[in-house]
C-alpha cells in the first residue's frame, strides 16, 4: 500500500516511524530516497502552507 508522489497540504505533518520503512523524500540531486526508520523517532514534514510564511525559511 502506498500513495502517489505528493506534497502535504498542511503546515506540518508529524509521523511516528517505528520500524516501518516506506517514507521517501525527493531530492533534486538524487531523485526519490528512502528515509531509513529510526525506532521510536518522529519525522516532521514541512507542508505547503509553509510557503505563506515568507520570513521563515522552510522548504516543503
Amino acid at each position: 500500500m502506498g500513495l502517489a508522489p505528493h506534497t502535504d497540504s498542511t503546515l506540518l505533518t508529524i509521523l511516528y516511524q517505528n520500524n516501518t520503512a516506506g517514507l521517501q523524500v525527493f531530492r533534486d540531486d538524487l531523485g526519490w530516497v528512502t528515509v531509513p526508520p529510526v525506532p521510536g523517532s518522529l519525522v516532521v514534514n514541512v507542508g505547503d502552507l509553509s510557503t505563506f510564511y515568507p520570513t521563515v525559511y522552510l522548504k516543503a
